[in-house]
């Protein structure tokens, strides 16, 4: 049976500065958009750039956003989770050089202009014991006999 548990502040904060590519909801036209984004954390805030489109005019025309992370290592059958629930502002032009530091750039080859904070207001995070017992009868290609961890 898999087991769960809740992550203290501080290992969220741990589990989001090891990733960099999380997910954003924000509220564009009464409907809840989800889109990928990478990411960088400054201090206890999040950090993106965007530019012109959906995600830009969601966040300023309501600022509550969700953003998720999840991280699954394989070898220990564990995943982890943090939900992040806050504030987006757009930053000034004057953030670039503090943000560049970070090294905070686009995943895409597209010119990202826009900075965007999130600021929390509720962080909560689970560690799960994960039971994927299908893992173990999976052969390794090219072998026809099945694994003695079978």
């Amino acid at each position: 049976m898999s087991q769960d548990s809740v992550l203290s502040e501080d290992e969220c904060w741990e589990l989001l500065k090891a990733q960099e590519f999380g997910r954003l909801a924000y509220i564009l036209s009464d409907r809840i958009q989800m889109v990928p984004v990478n990411y960088a954390v400054n201090g206890q805030t999040l950090v993106f750039r965007t530019a012109r489109g959906s995600k830009l005019a969601g966040v300023m025309s309501n600022a509550a956003v969700v953003f998720e992370v999840d991280a699954i290592d394989d070898g220990a059958e564990v995943g982890r989770s943090v939900v992040l629930h806050g504030v987006a502002d757009v930053l000034p032009a004057e953030a670039e050089p503090m943000i560049e530091q970070l090294g905070l750039r686009p995943w895409l080859d597209t010119v990202k202009p826009t900075l965007v904070l999130i600021t929390p207001d509720e962080l909560t995070g689970r560690r799960y014991d994960l039971s994927r017992p299908w893992r173990h009868m999976i052969r390794p290609e090219g072998e026809g006999e099945p694994r003695a961890d079978a």
